[in-house]
């Protein structure tokens, strides 16, 4: 899992290999894993600089109070 978890484009014959498994094995365990759950999705990381977006932001925003008009006025729709 880690393997996959690291290079989810991995060739299934170079899983297997890596994991001690023949190809055919190693392939009905991967989507087992893939029907049951386990692994839910493959997805693409992108480099944030590379696609002009360089800088990450973190906010953190407290309210005084958490009742529906605070949170409405917050969000900026019609109290």
């Amino acid at each position: 899992m880690a393997l996959l978890q690291d290079n989810a484009r991995i060739a299934n014959i170079e899983l297997a290999e890596k994991v001690g498994l023949s190809p055919s094995p190693c392939l009905r365990r991967v989507r087992e894993l893939e029907e049951s759950g386990v692994v839910r999705r493959y997805v693409a990381l992108l480099d944030p600089a590379r696609i002009g977006l360089p800088v990450s932001v973190f906010v953190n925003v407290r309210l005084e109070r958490q009742i529906e008009p605070v949170l409405k006025d917050f969000r900026g729709c019609d109290p």
